[in-house]
């Protein structure tokens, strides 16, 4: 892939290999002829992958009923779950500390829904329910500089909340 800018400079971008050698990421070939390796000094090794559980457990449950009902629940617990952060911000080998450690959080949520067929035409009318517990949950964020509550910086979860509808299909 190449651009011309309006000065007439041309610029490529041309695919980086990005690989991991010890504690260091290495970019570029592995053979030094080929290209320059620019090397920065990644610490880490054995800090927990950050931005999704580690521990994820749920359940769900789905219930047909007479008549074009049916109902379900689900419930999710998620824990062990550390602030996102940039590898490449980590430049002090003496700074071994696990970014921000999300709190855990269960999640429940139910739903309810009726179809019918009408000739040619089905509908279905449905009502859900999502965080019916009304947990307060950090859905996501960024590791701060000190890797605690004070630094972070995220997003809260939705509160209690409902949606309902109709689908027809033809």
């Amino acid at each position: 892939w190449a651009v011309n800018d309006t000065t007439g400079s041309d610029y490529y971008l041309v695919h980086q290999e990005l690989r991991a050698e010890n504690s260091l990421l290495v970019c570029g070939p592995k053979k030094e002829r080929d290209w320059n390796e620019y090397r920065v000094n990644v610490y880490c090794d054995g800090l927990p992958v950050a931005d999704a559980p580690q521990t994820q457990i749920g359940a769900s449950a789905k219930f047909i009923l007479p008549a074009g009902f049916s109902a379900s629940a689900d419930w999710q617990f998620n824990d062990r779950m550390y602030a996102d952060f940039d590898p490449l911000t980590r430049t002090d080998p003496e700074d071994r500390t696990p970014s921000y450690r999300l709190p855990s959080y269960h999640l429940l949520g139910a739903d309810a829904s009726w179809t019918g067929n009408f000739g040619k035409f089905s509908l279905t009318v449905f009502v859900q329910g999502n965080n019916l517990l009304g947990t307060s949950f950090i859905e996501r964020g960024k590791d701060g500089s000190s890797h605690d509550s004070d630094t972070f910086t995220g997003f809260w979860g939705f509160g209690r909340n409902a949606d309902f509808g109709a689908r027809i299909s033809f």
